[in-house]
């Protein structure tokens, strides 16, 4: 069973330090970064193996707060790398963990 606390503490951490963009792109595999200047939020997309297994990452995040989802991927990695698509381009599968974190700014 993969612990994905022990990630989500990791994650929150990155977030709270102002480290989570370099923090996502040291653990993943593929990683695509989106800015919305309309909401000033960052969004991020990634493959990242917790536990032997690779999953689909997503976060949504700004000072104030962060949600976290992550899900399995629809299809195995090497199917996907064939087809060409990336993290952005891939609909996840199951949700199998979810976290939101909220703070005063």
């Amino acid at each position: 069973m993969v612990d994905f606390e022990e990630f989500k503490d990791e994650v929150v951490e990155a977030w709270r330090k102002g480290r989570l963009p370099s923090y996502i792109r040291r653990v993943a595999i593929d990683a695509e970064f989106a800015y919305s200047y309309q909401t000033r939020e960052t969004y991020v997309v990634a493959w990242i193996p917790l536990g032997g297994k690779v999953y689909v990452v997503d976060i949504e995040y700004s000072k104030r707060f962060l949600e976290l989802e992550i899900s399995e991927l629809p299809k195995p990695l090497e199917e996907l790398k064939t087809l060409g698509l990336t993290p952005l381009l891939t609909l996840p599968g199951k949700t199998v963990y979810r976290h939101e974190v909220r703070q005063n700014a």
